[in-house]
């Protein structure tokens, strides 16, 4: 019986007059880590830079409502939308540098073709065709993923006058990353990848720091999966 008051006193606290609700619109730049068969070897790693987009909701609910300061806590989900941007070295470090050193001087070597009479046509088209390859296969490496990440929320708010607050918080979750790239066996950077027995997931810790006026907020984060992360958007 004693459990049971405890567990209904949690439910009426949670559903009582502290609860309220944050949506963010978020621009991200930040990382994104994968799980593959690399060579048959498994293989962690950050695989590159991320740009996206997206949006986060949170449900919070305050333990003293009203006061000037006042602590949150609650849970939450963020689905974003991105690409790769930057590509990172793997475990052998330099072998993104070098696939660029590589196209670097193949664009050199065409301007010197077409500055030789002796060049002919078809030994231009030739090395252009090679650069085009070479592009295409790069942009293809540079995936679109959906991200979807669950978390739970405690933020620490301080009241500034009726219509400003500022608040901090932690966001502690696991990111999901979703994209048809996964489901094909490729070849990275020159060695045979398969990502098809691995979930792609990390977790994701996250700091933040924020400002309301009225129902509308701004909020800046960092943290193991972002590098900057910038949101706006509105509390109820």
């Amino acid at each position: 019986m004693r459990k049971k008051l405890m567990l209904l006193g949690l439910t009426l606290s949670m559903l009582g007059f502290g609860l309220e609700t944050k949506t963010l619109l978020n621009v991200n730049y930040g990382k994104e880590d994968i799980i593959a068969d690399v060579n048959s070897k498994k293989v962690e790693r950050s695989y590159g830079n991320l740009l996206s987009a997206g949006v986060d909701f949170t449900v919070l609910n305050s333990m003293n409502p009203g006061d000037d300061m006042e602590f949150k806590y609650g849970a939450g989900l963020g689905v974003g939308y991105g690409r790769i941007v930057k590509m990172h070295d793997d475990e052998r470090k330099g072998a993104v540098e070098n696939n660029m050193n590589i196209y670097k001087g193949m664009k050199e070597e065409l301007e010197k073709m077409k500055k030789d009479p002796s060049t002919t046509k078809e030994d231009i088209k030739e090395m252009e065709d090679a650069i085009k390859q070479m592009e295409a296969a790069g942009q293809a490496l540079h995936f679109y993923s959906t991200q979807v990440t669950p978390h739970v929320t405690m933020e620490l708010s301080k009241k500034v006058n009726d219509e400003i607050k500022v608040y901090a918080g932690v966001n502690l979750g696991k990111t999901f990353y979703f994209s048809d790239f996964f489901k094909e066996d490729r070849v990275i950077l020159g060695r045979n990848t398969s990502f098809k027995k691995y979930t792609q997931s990390n977790f994701d810790v996250k700091g933040y720091l924020g400002g309301s006026y009225k129902n509308f907020v701004a909020e800046l984060s960092t943290g193991n999966n972002n590098y900057v992360n910038l949101g706006l958007g509105i509390r109820f």
